[in-house]
C-alpha cells in the first residue's frame, strides 16, 4: 500500500503538492539500461515528474527528471546504473493550457501494458503507462514508454 504524504507538499512541477496514490513504480535492474520515452498529446498543460522511490518514504526534493507538453522537453530519459534502482513516475495536470493562475493537481495513472522480447543477447521489458488528466477513466493525456534492456 502506498504511503500518502498529505502533509509533505514538495512534489509536482511547482514543488508544492503531495504525492498521492497515482504513480507507477519501476525497478531498474543492476547492469541494465532503462530508456523512458514521452508522448504527451494532452491539450491541458501536463507534466511527468520522475522521483526516486524513496520519495514515498519521506520528503525528497531531488526530482530526477521532468517532461511534458508545451515548453517542456519530451526527450528520452535514460538510466545506466550498475546497481538496482527503484523510481516512480508521477503525472501532473492543469485544467487548461499553460496558465499560471490555474493550480496543478496530480493526474490519474492507468494500468501499464507490459510486453517482453528476447533478441540479440538482451531481454527487453516494455511497459506503456497511460495517464489521464480528468477523473473519467480515460487515459489519453500522456503515454510513457519504459524499456528495460537487460543483458542475458
Amino acid at each position: 500500500m502506498p504511503l500518502i504524504l498529505d502533509t509533505v507538499n514538495v512534489y509536482g512541477p511547482a514543488g508544492d503538492l503531495p504525492i498521492g496514490t497515482n504513480y507507477f513504480r519501476f525497478i531498474h535492474p543492476a547492469g541494465s539500461r532503462t530508456v523512458v520515452s514521452f508522448d504527451v498529446p494532452a491539450w491541458n498543460e501536463f507534466a511527468i515528474d520522475i522521483y526516486p522511490s524513496t520519495a514515498l518514504d519521506g520528503p525528497v526534493v531531488e526530482k530526477l527528471a521532468e517532461r511534458g507538453n508545451y515548453d517542456r522537453s519530451r526527450d528520452d530519459w535514460t538510466i545506466d546504473y550498475q546497481e538496482d534502482f527503484e523510481w516512480i513516475l508521477t503525472g501532473w495536470a492543469k485544467e487548461s493550457p499553460p496558465d499560471w493562475h490555474k493550480p496543478w493537481r496530480q493526474a490519474y495513472v492507468g494500468t501499464g501494458d507490459v510486453s517482453d522480447s528476447i533478441s540479440g543477447g538482451t531481454h527487453t521489458l516494455t511497459t506503456v503507462v497511460p495517464f489521464g488528466d480528468l477523473p473519467n477513466g480515460e487515459y489519453g493525456a500522456a503515454f510513457i514508454t519504459v524499456k528495460r534492456i537487460i543483458p542475458l
